[in-house]
C-alpha cells in the first residue's frame, strides 16, 4: 500500500481557503450516505482539519474536494445541490467574531449596498486569491448586454488554479442566496452569468436561481438593480465595528493577494526561459483565452505589451550583471529578434546603452 498524501497544515498566513468552505460538500454527501473519510483522504485532507475554526488549505485542495464529491455522486450540478446545506441565520445570530467573519459582516449591515461593500473587503478571509467587485459598465464582448440601470456582482480568482465548475456554481448560488434570503423585501437578481458554457441540462439551474441564465459569458456575475443596494438587511447586529475591528486585524496579517498583473509577470519570466513567452502562451497558462488576458489586465490598468517591458527591464539589469553574458547573449533570452532591438529598448529604459550600463556597475 502507498503512502497517504501529507496532510495540509492549518495555518491563517497561508496563502489559500478557509477549510470551511469544504463543510457544505461534507454536510451533502454525508446526508447522501457517502463516506467522506476516504473523499478527504484521497484529497489530502481530514475531518479534523475541515472542522477546525480558522484552518487554511490550499486552493487545489478545495477545489479537489468538491470536484470529487461530484465524480462520488455522478452530479455534474452538485454545488447547486449543496449550498442548501448552508443554514444562512448563523450569520445574523452570532454577535462575537467567528471563523464565519465574512457573512456575518455582510448580515450585521444596514442596507444590501453596505454588506457587499463588506463581503468583498472581507473576502479574503474566505479565499485569498478571490476578489468580489461591482461592476459598472458594458459586460464583455460578446456577452449578452447589461440591462439599463443595473450593476453586475462579479467574483474572480485570479491568483488561483482553474476553478472547477462545481464550485464556482456553488459559490455564485451562495452568494445569490445570501443577497435574496438576507434583504427585506427580498432582492431577487435580475440574471445570473457564468464563464462557462451551458452543461446539457439546466433544470437544476432554473430551480436554483428561477431568474434568467447566461452562459458563456466572460465572467461569472450577479446582475442587480443599482437601486437595490439601498434595500434594508432584514436585522441589523449593533456590535458591527467590533466585527469589522476584527476582520481588519486578520485581513493585515495575511500576505498580499496575487494579482492577475503579478501571475502574468512570473508566467512571462518562466516563458521567456522556455523561448515563448507571447500574449497567447501566458493566457494559455493561465487558462482563459488572450481576449479574456488582455481584458482583466486593462481593468487593471495596464496590458501584456507593458508587463512584459516590466520583467525584460528588470532581468536585462540583472543578466547584463553576469560576467559571461554578452549583450547579443542577453537579447535572446529576453526574446528580442537581434541585438539592436534589444539596445534601443534598454537606452528606452534606462537612458543608457546596455555596455554603458555595465561599465558603471563594474567600475
Amino acid at each position: 500500500m502507498g503512502s497517504s498524501p501529507p496532510r495540509p497544515q492549518p495555518s491563517f498566513r497561508e496563502a489559500g481557503s478557509a477549510a470551511r468552505l469544504t463543510r457544505p460538500a461534507i454536510a451533502y454527501l454525508y446526508a447522501q450516505g457517502r463516506d467522506v473519510t476516504r473523499l478527504l483522504a484521497d484529497a489530502g485532507l481530514d475531518l479534523a482539519t475541515v472542522m477546525t475554526p480558522g484552518a487554511r488549505i490550499p486552493h487545489r485542495v478545495l477545489f479537489d474536494v468538491w470536484s470529487r464529491g461530484a465524480e462520488l455522486l455522478g452530479d455534474p450540478d452538485f454545488g447547486l445541490r449543496a449550498v442548501g446545506a448552508v443554514d444562512l441565520r448563523v450569520f445574523e445570530q452570532l454577535s462575537f467574531p467567528s471563523e464565519y467573519l465574512p457573512g456575518q459582516l455582510f448580515a450585521a449591515s444596514t442596507t444590501l449596498g453596505e454588506g457587499l461593500a463588506r463581503l468583498m473587503r472581507s473576502q479574503p478571509l474566505s479565499m485569498h486569491a478571490s476578489q468580489l467587485e461591482l461592476v459598472r459598465g458594458p459586460a464583455p464582448a460578446g456577452a449578452p448586454p447589461v440591462p439599463a440601470g443595473a450593476i453586475r456582482v462579479r467574483h474572480t480568482m485570479p491568483g488561483a488554479p482553474g476553478v472547477p465548475r462545481v464550485f464556482t456554481e456553488f459559490w455564485i448560488s451562495w452568494v445569490f442566496r445570501l443577497i435574496h434570503e438576507l434583504t427585506a423585501p427580498a432582492v431577487t437578481p435580475l440574471e445570473v452569468r457564468f464563464a462557462h458554457a451551458a452543461p446539457p441540462t439546466i433544470d437544476q439551474h432554473t430551480r436554483t436561481f428561477a431568474v434568467p441564465l447566461r452562459f458563456s459569458t466572460g465572467e461569472d456575475a450577479l446582475v442587480l438593480h443599482e437601486a437595490d443596494l439601498a434595500t434594508p438587511l432584514r436585522s441589523t447586529n449593533t456590535v458591527v465595528l467590533d466585527l469589522e475591528r476584527h476582520a481588519e486585524t486578520l485581513l493585515a496579517r495575511m500576505p498580499p493577494a496575487e494579482t492577475a498583473a503579478d501571475r502574468v509577470r512570473a508566467l512571462v519570466a518562466a516563458e521567456l526561459m522556455a523561448g515563448d513567452a507571447s500574449s497567447t502562451q501566458v493566457a494559455r497558462a493561465m487558462h482563459v483565452s488572450s481576449r479574456t488576458l488582455a481584458r482583466r489586465l486593462a481593468e487593471l490598468g495596464t496590458s501584456y505589451q507593458a508587463l512584459l517591458d516590466e520583467v525584460r527591464a528588470d532581468l536585462a539589469r540583472q543578466y547584463l550583471l553576469e560576467d559571461r553574458r554578452t549583450v547579443q547573449d542577453v537579447a535572446a533570452a529576453l526574446g528580442f529578434s537581434d541585438a539592436r532591438s534589444f539596445v534601443r529598448a534598454f537606452q528606452r529604459w534606462y537612458g543608457q546603452s546596455p555596455t554603458q550600463y555595465r561599465g558603471s556597475k563594474v567600475s
